[in-house]
């Protein structure tokens, strides 16, 4: 719902702020219309972030006669995710097409492309409260259109992307920054110990099952029906969390998560887990790992999951990154099973191959990286508050107050 608007400005339906093109994709089975990178053809896995994106060109092109097949997308257009991931906005830099996951807009004279890319974004929480599917969000090219936005006269909309465009910037130029760490502690790695996949330093190779414990969740512990008198899923806080995939997936262990009693904690003595342990999934996305954070409560491990636990001659910090290696990721994924269902065994993860190298060496590694994580936290938090300004901005700019 638009509020009040300042004197001279206009609230217009989407459909009024220029013209509405819904993408599709040429036929696949038509070989020439894929067989040359003349144009680029748009889909979402092309909208990156979550901030505007400025397009020049992706990883798929379709010929000439393929685009003669599709709607032209003029360049400075406004493209928007409208199937799935709902309100990615993009702008593309030159001609281009897109799939049917895509509503484009070619703005009118009268409204500047970025301000309009802008007011897309600061509708988005409205389109996703609206999508019509409960499982697979769509929103169609008709209902695209009915969204209204506030407009200003051009030369306030130009005032406002420029405003804007200096908090996107800084935002991003931080994201930036905190990557550079990530980058650090990779290229890092690789200078400590080497090329796993090489080893030109001639580690030890050794099986996995040499050196953890591997520590199941607590329907794998024993009888479900005595476990069930224990063990009682709350929503609410109790006592211990019950760390699961999605908690981890997000790296956020206070919103939507589950607890259990202090009685059911003490019961699932085995599966207790604390900070700087490995957590890997057992089925679904099989073999993905997790570095388990220090947390000030009680963790207990959560369902279809495994707790790997270490012995003294290696470091979890070190096997999380060395398994995080494309060596590692590859050794996981040859003890992965399954066509549909994937899955991992206790015996597999201990089949599994890696470098060794001293104790001293992995510690080594592990207080640098504790070291950098406390920057990245610092530099984290820089941009929560960079983002919580360009919020505000957004706020302000579309109710005449900038």
């Amino acid at each position: 719902m638009i509020g009040n608007i300042p004197d001279g400005w206009r609230v217009k339906k989407l459909s009024e702020c220029g013209k509405i093109i819904t993408g599709k994709t040429p036929s696949k089975t038509v070989k020439e219309y894929w067989n040359s990178n003349d144009i680029s053809f748009i889909k979402p896995d092309d909208f990156t972030k979550n901030s505007i994106i400025e397009f020049d060109k992706g990883k798929d092109f379709v010929s000439y006669k393929g685009f003669e097949k599709n709607p032209t997308i003029p360049p400075y257009s406004v493209l928007t995710t409208c199937i799935g991931n709902i309100g990615k906005v993009l702008i593309n830099k030159n001609e281009a097409t897109s799939n049917q996951q895509i509503n484009s807009i070619v703005p009118n004279q009268d409204i500047d492309y970025k301000f309009l890319a802008y007011s897309i974004l600061n509708i988005k929480p409205i389109m996703l409260q609206r999508a019509n599917a409960p499982v697979v969000p769509m929103i169609n090219k008709t209902d695209f259109g009915k969204y209204t936005i506030p407009i200003p006269p051009l030369p306030q909309q130009e005032k406002i992307v420029k405003v804007l465009d200096i908090s996107s910037q800084l935002i991003e130029k931080q994201k930036e920054l905190i990557e550079e760490y990530d980058l650090f502690l990779k290229s890092k790695f690789i200078e400590m110990f080497g090329d796993p996949i090489k080893n030109p330093m001639e580690w030890e190779v050794v099986k996995l099952g040499l050196i953890i414990e591997i520590l199941t969740d607590y329907h794998a512990n024993g009888s479900y029906e005595i476990l069930r008198k224990h063990v009682e899923l709350l929503d609410k806080k109790d006592y211990a969390l019950m760390i699961r995939t999605t908690d981890l997936e997000k790296n956020n262990f206070e919103d939507n998560v589950k607890y259990i009693s202090e009685s059911a904690y003490e019961f699932l003595t085995k599966t207790k887990v604390y900070g700087q342990e490995i957590i890997m999934n057992k089925i679904g996305s099989a073999g993905s790992i997790y570095l388990m954070p220090t947390l000030n409560i009680p963790v207990s491990l959560g369902m279809n999951q495994f707790l790997i636990r270490l012995n003294k001659s290696c470091n979890s910090v070190f096997l999380y990154n060395m398994l995080q290696t494309d060596y590692g990721k590859k050794n996981i994924e040859k003890q992965v099973r399954g066509a549909v269902t994937k899955s991992i065994t206790k015996d597999a993860v201990r089949d599994i191959l890696m470098p060794l190298p001293p104790i001293e060496l992995q510690n080594k590694f592990a207080s640098i990286v504790e070291k950098i994580e406390i920057i990245k936290n610092q530099e984290t938090q820089k941009l929560e508050h960079l983002e919580t300004l360009h919020n505000s901005l957004m706020d302000k700019a579309f109710k005449g107050e900038i």
